[in-house]
């Protein structure tokens, strides 16, 4: 990883965390806007960029404590009506904290959620 790659993520990430307010239900991004967002215990920051073959979304995740220190990124590109999943592991026996982003014609919904046990059980059901 750059230096100047390092820099622009911190740069990113502090002005997300600088920003209003943290991710609501469905909340709508716009190009190039980072928004600040908690999932689970992780800090992390969601945007996303108009590319020719659909919208390249990118999670930025802050370095903590469990990670030694690591912070860590997720990228996807998203057609219309697609959506992606990004999940933190909780405590054992606990559901885990859940990033819903999706692309709904042009705009980009980011969606926190925790699954119960219940339904995590039913979904693994639902699969067979």
């Amino acid at each position: 990883m750059t230096n100047q790659f390092c820099f622009a993520v911190a740069g990113l990430m502090l002005a997300a965390l600088a920003a209003p307010g943290l991710a609501s239900a469905a909340d709508v991004l716009n190009p190039l806007e980072p928004r600040a967002t908690t999932i689970g215990d992780r800090q992390a920051v969601v945007y996303y960029v108009a590319q020719p073959d659909g919208y390249q979304v990118v999670v930025t995740f802050a370095a903590s404590t469990p990670d030694t220190g690591v912070s860590m990124r997720s990228t996807v590109t998203l057609q219309p009506g697609q959506h992606h999943i990004v999940s933190i592991a909780g405590e054992a026996g606990t559901a885990p904290a859940t990033l819903d982003i999706a692309r709904a014609g042009d705009r980009v919904q980011v969606n926190e959620r925790r699954f119960s046990a219940r339904h995590r059980k039913s979904q693994r059901h639902a699969r067979r």
